[in-house]
């Protein structure tokens, strides 16, 4: 066979299956409507609503009264309070204390530091213990609960 005739028997093929396809589809949304007995019209009811005469009956409204006019509080006493006189800043100067030679940075760019492996770059070592901050409990599978089960996953 050609590759032309075997490209024109899928293409055949291909067409049959999704035309087929199609009218399964079809016949699938049409529910098999050609099968349904006829309907027959159920009789029905018909309500009517009586309007009852019904006499309003009316409320009388009162006015309440006016409530009495708060009573005013006391006036608090003046006090008389002496502005005082601005003062001299203090000095701050510590003795034995000498000022910080600190040469700036004119390279350009931020100066974020100097890098020394004493201090070993920044990244958080120390000699201290590390502490855990939460504690979580395990939670055991519930057969491994119910046996009483514990163990360490190393």
């Amino acid at each position: 066979m050609t590759a032309a005739m075997r490209n024109g028997v899928a293409l055949l093929g291909a067409s049959l299956i999704s035309f087929g396809l199609f009218w399964v589809m079809y016949q699938l949304v049409l529910g098999g409507e050609a099968r349904r007995a006829e309907v027959t019209a159920l009789p029905t009811i018909d309500f009517v609503r009586v309007q009852r005469q019904e006499a309003l009956e009316t409320r009388q409204r009162v006015r309440p009264e006016r409530p009495p006019p708060p009573e005013r509080p006391p006036t608090p006493p003046r006090i008389n309070v002496k502005a005082q006189s601005p003062t001299a800043p203090a000095a701050l100067a510590v003795p034995g204390q000498q000022a910080l030679a600190v040469a700036p940075n004119l390279k350009g760019g931020p100066f974020i530091g100097e890098f020394t492996p004493a201090a070993g770059g920044g990244g958080g070592g120390g000699d201290a213990e590390l502490v855990p901050l939460v504690r979580v409990p395990p939670q055991y599978p519930r057969a491994a609960a119910r046996a009483g089960i514990t163990g360490v996953v190393t």
